[in-house]
């Protein structure tokens, strides 16, 4: 089995690796680095992206704004309608509000169409330490092929249907996680915290059921698992902004000083149109939105979420 990578980040190079333990063909094309280096034998650098047509399974790991274009580039090989795309990315498309999924499907209508989510900092899966993801796949046979061949050593996969819901779930989680970070930053409370990814939780699936999702998928992996580790972990680039934020540091500054893509600084305008669009109230990612896009005071923001009017806890 042939099995491809578009992309070659920090999430690509883990799973890179860690399928090559396995000793299958691994090809991999990154169009900007060029000095990439793997130890096994078994993974190739791709020169040239024609050859991904060999494979059985396309992973995409890039970042979610790239996709368009390595998909138009994608679009003018053979590429065979049993390859099944794979995709790692956890955004929403800004102009068109699309998940990821639906932009591969604009593109490769007739090929099988997988998602792999869940809580998986690259870091600590290439540390061994023990991790569980999801893969979402209409297709059983080809969701559970996808689970166990991603599923040894210290990484066990689980299988489930849910795409809509593993999407939006890993999309929102990023800026709650820019949340997390400012609340840490200016050190409040674990209550606050715990009432952050409590509510933030809420307003996930708030989205995600409009938009079709199962209402259970956000109690798994890839709802209250994902926002969990995004909001506590050092390494999370989203959650690094926020903290820096939250320390009073200026955006710009911030976002010059970051290697590797914040997803959440893209996702969050993504968040709030689709919000504005489908009516939904989501008031964490829409604080968000003010304070990165719009210059928002954050004692501004936190004070007026903090005063907004009473309800129930269980609402749509």
């Amino acid at each position: 089995m042939k099995i491809g990578f578009i992309g070659a980040g920090r999430w690509g190079k883990v799973l890179i690796n860690h399928l090559a333990k396995k000793e299958k063909e691994i090809f991999v094309y990154e169009k900007y680095k060029k000095r990439l280096k793997f130890e096994r034998e078994n993974i190739k650098i791709l020169k040239d992206l024609k050859e991904i047509e060999k494979c059985s399974f396309i992973f995409l790991t890039l970042p979610s704004y790239s996709l368009r274009e390595v998909l138009e580039d994608l679009k003018r090989l053979k590429i065979k309608e049993t390859t099944t795309f794979v995709s790692c990315i956890k955004g929403i498309e800004e102009k068109s509000l699309k998940r990821m999924s639906e932009i591969i499907y604009e593109y490769f209508p007739y090929n099988p169409i997988a998602v792999l989510c869940g809580p998986g900092i690259p870091e600590e899966v290439s540390l061994k330490i023990p991790t569980t993801l999801v893969i979402a796949c209409k297709n059983r046979e080809i969701g559970e092929k996808l689970q166990k061949l991603l599923s040894f050593d210290n990484l066990r996969v689980y299988y489930q249907e849910d795409i809509i819901g593993c999407e939006i779930g890993g999309a929102i989680k990023n800026v709650i996680a820019i949340a997390a970070g400012i609340l840490d930053g200016k050190n409040f409370g674990i209550n606050t915290k715990a009432a952050l990814i409590s509510r933030g939780l809420a307003e996930i699936m708030r989205l995600g059921i409009k938009l079709g999702a199962l209402p259970l998928t956000f109690a798994g992996l890839s709802g209250v698992g994902d926002l969990i580790v995004t909001c506590f972990s050092k390494y999370s680039r989203n959650y690094q902004l926020g903290f820096a934020l939250g320390k009073g540091k200026k955006l710009e500054e911030i976002l010059k000083e970051k290697k590797g893509v914040i997803e959440g600084y893209y996702t969050a305008k993504s968040i709030y149109q689709l919000k504005e669009k489908y009516n939904v109230e989501m008031p964490i990612c829409e604080g968000i939105y003010q304070i990165l896009f719009l210059k928002k005071d954050i004692e501004e923001v936190i004070e007026k979420l903090l005063k907004r009017s009473l309800k129930e806890e269980f609402w749509q």
